[in-house]
């Protein structure tokens, strides 16, 4: 008879038996000797099939240290995979481990990085992204769909149900306040998708800018400080033959010096200051100055650059509305004591419905206007 020999290897200290490891995600495999030997250990990982899960190489131990070796299990795909632990040196030639490792299925998204920007009219501006799942689901699936940091960005809807034939969606991310966050989902049931929980959507909520400080110059009269609205800008009136003002001031510090462009939409209505800069740390208010070309609407996109604001905008965020003038048939009046004028005045461009025309004296005392408003012609 020929004798078998049988050689009893030594056992190996491994962190898990069994693993899943959600997409985007990692997990870490700590492995060492059962007590410290007298010569170097030698750890080898490997993973197959190859292309589910990576792992690192190899890592040695000294001789007479009981050093923890750490290794991470890294996501590349959903897939089933098994990680082997190999060790060599001294009495641990040969020895090895396996552990079977779930790649979990997660979505694909047609936008990884999603920048928001505000909008000033209303509460928040909104980005859509489409999700596709890496693959079919096996069975019906609940997924939800958080945000992580709701005082940045919100998203709508938070859960929706996935089969074999409805394996994309859509969600739509809103802006609440500067910062960053990232889309999470979840989802539970049976098959496939049952247990996952990823990510895979960056947020960065752009900061934003503030309007005020409108100030209007009249021709021949008094500066007013006129604040209009409408449904997506703030208004800026310009008069004819003159110029106005607002400012322009950051909502957030700037983390250096960062500067904000005006772009007019279209030429020839008005010019205006073509750009504004802020210091580190400074919140003041920068001066803007509109200059009226012709009559018209125009509106202003401002974009950031520099710092925290690279990439900030307001696109058409401000509205320049370019009166047209009104033209007397006499640009001098000369009324005699106890006399009286008629005087005629004229648009200077074809009206869009009815207009009223108020005429006053800058100085009351100087006379009567009767009446006060008439109605001017189309």
């Amino acid at each position: 008879l020929t004798g078998i020999a049988v050689k009893s290897l030594p056992m190996l200290n491994v962190s898990r038996s069994a693993a899943t490891v959600q997409k985007w995600g990692t997990l870490d495999l700590s492995v060492s000797t059962e007590r410290p030997v007298p010569y170097d250990v030698t750890f080898s990982f490997t993973a197959f099939p190859a292309g589910v899960v990576a792992v690192g190489g190899e890592q040695r131990v000294p001789a007479n240290d009981g050093t923890v070796v750490v290794t991470d299990i890294v996501h590349i795909r959903s897939g089933s995979a098994t990680v082997r632990v190999s060790a060599s040196g001294g009495g641990y030639d040969g020895v090895a481990f396996d552990i079977p490792v779930t790649a979990k299925p997660g979505f694909v998204a047609d936008r990884p990085n999603v920048p928001l920007y505000s909008c000033l009219s209303a509460p928040t501006c909104s980005a859509v992204v489409t999700l596709t799942a890496d693959e079919a689901p096996t069975l019906p699936v609940s997924v939800t769909i958080s945000s992580s940091d709701t005082g940045v960005a919100v998203v709508s809807p938070t859960s929706i149900t996935l089969n074999q034939t409805v394996s994309s969606f859509a969600v739509v991310i809103s802006y609440v306040a500067p910062g960053s966050a990232c889309l999470s989902f979840g989802a539970t049931g049976r098959g496939n998708f049952d247990g996952i929980f990823a990510g895979g959507v960056d947020i960065t909520a752009l900061p934003d800018f503030k309007v005020g400080g409108f100030v209007m110059d009249v021709p021949n009269g008094p500066s007013s400080t006129p604040d209009g609205f409408v449904a997506t800008a703030p208004i800026i009136y310009v008069q004819a033959g003159s110029t106005s003002v607002f400012t322009v001031a950051p909502t957030l510090l700037p983390s250096g010096p960062a500067t904000v462009e005006i772009i007019p939409e279209v030429g020839g209505v008005a010019t205006v200051t073509p750009r504004v800069t802020f210091e580190k740390h400074s919140l003041q208010p920068q001066t803007v100055t509109v200059t009226h070309l012709a009559p018209g609407d125009v509106h202003l996109t401002l974009r950031g650059s520099g710092a925290n604001y690279e990439g900030a905008q307001w696109d058409r965020g401000v509205l320049v509305r370019a009166l047209p003038s009104l033209v007397p048939d006499e640009a001098i009046v000369i009324i005699r004591y106890h006399f009286e004028r008629n005087l005629t005045v004229r648009a200077s461009t074809p009206q869009i419905g009815a207009v009223s025309c108020n005429i006053s004296f800058l100085d009351p005392g100087l006379g009567e206007l009767l009446p006060p408003t008439v109605p001017m012609e189309d």
